[in-house]
């Protein structure tokens, strides 16, 4: 951790001692970001196999955790009518992974078993990819393509043939899964906690992927909003002018 006058800095590298690091330089801060945060793939793969590895999650776990936080259930969690409560297990190698390229992002679930009530399903593995591209909002994430659903190890086109077993959870994954990883994402601005609340939302500024790794998002001021006083026949107004700041508060991995 690191300050000057004008910025807070902080770098941390989450890894076991066989699991990797970056290996080269983030990308640079957008200038005008209040918030920053430059983060490897390999962070977010080693603390999900750190945590998520070999584990098995049920439906019911997740209830009672959002339940305890005073959450909401997301849609995509949750079972239609005519569905069995779910658990996956996660594979104990690579359970949730990150894959940047160049303007790109591809996120990879790694299941070893599922349940769907009383049914077993063998191992699949689920994954999605998504292009940035300039938004309403700033920016959005749109997916290339259909998510995918394979068992390990599957190459789609060749000669082999899915089970009658595979493709009957390969139906009931994708109708989840494609609640999960939506067609469309409009990044939202950024909510901060507790005191810091008045200073946001924050709208996204910046959405970086790197083909080595990276991932950079830096946040903005938020836009100020211009109130007229009524003087006479004078009517209220009010006008959001867009915010320019140069004071950076980065995170590092």
């Amino acid at each position: 951790m690191s300050t000057s006058d004008s910025r807070l800095s902080v770098t941390a590298r989450k890894a076991l001692a066989d699991q990797i690091g970056a290996f080269t330089a983030p990308p640079a801060v957008d200038a005008d970001a209040v918030l920053a945060a430059r983060v490897h793939e390999t962070l977010v793969n080693n603390a999900a196999e750190i945590t998520l590895g070999g584990r098995t999650i049920t439906q019911q776990f997740v209830e009672e955790q959002i339940k305890k936080n005073n959450g909401t259930l997301p849609e995509a969690l949750g079972n239609d009518p005519d569905q069995q409560p779910w658990s996956i297990t996660f594979a104990k190698r690579k359970p949730v992974e990150l894959d940047a390229g160049d303007d790109r992002v591809k996120v990879t679930v790694r299941g070893s078993r599922f349940t769907s009530g009383e049914r077993e399903f063998p191992a699949m593995d689920i994954w999605a990819a998504y292009r940035i591209e300039p938004g309403p909002a700033g920016v959005r994430l749109v997916r290339d393509g259909d998510v995918q659903i394979y068992p390990p190890g599957f190459v789609p086109g060749g000669g082999e043939k899915l089970t009658m077993q595979e493709t009957s959870l390969r139906r009931i994954l994708q109708k989840r899964f494609n609640k999960v990883f939506k067609e469309v994402v409009d990044v939202e601005p950024l909510k901060l906690p507790g005191e810091l609340e008045r200073a946001g939302p924050l709208p996204m500024e910046q959405l970086v992927a790197r083909k080595d790794g990276w991932v950079a998002v830096g946040w903005r001021k938020k836009d100020p909003v211009i109130r007229e006083s009524v003087v006479g026949d004078v009517i209220l107004s009010e006008r959001v002018v867009p915010a320019v700041s140069h004071a950076v508060a980065m995170i590092t991995d």
